[in-house]
């Protein structure tokens, strides 16, 4: 699947959303529907988020990251990504600063 639903909340379960791990948005529900409540959390059950290509590989041309916390309960993550690909990205904004969670 080269394509991905705008809404990343919104997206089937099926659908990828760390493309270099293939973790799909059901692998990332599950984590969190289980107890993940940080990014770390989601990487440990998932495999998510560590191997750093999603840049190259995810249709969006960035890291998974900013995606994945959106699953996360709003108060659960802290404002930074903690992901060494995308360092210094404010979680909440996409890479065209249009606000994900709003409120950062």
């Amino acid at each position: 699947m080269d394509s991905f639903t705008e809404n990343v909340l919104e997206a089937p379960d099926d659908e990828l959303v760390c493309w270099c791990a293939g973790v799909s948005a059901k692998g990332i529900r599950d984590a969190v529907k289980n107890g993940a409540r940080t990014l770390e959390d989601i990487r440990a059950k998932t495999g998510a988020c560590i191997k750093g290509d999603c840049k190259n590989n995810n249709p969006r041309g960035r890291c998974c990251s900013v995606e994945i916390v959106q699953f996360l309960p709003r108060e659960a993550f802290g404002k930074e990504a903690a992901c060494p690909c995308c360092q210094g990205i404010r979680v909440g904004e996409s890479d065209d600063d249009t606000e994900i969670h709003g409120g950062f």
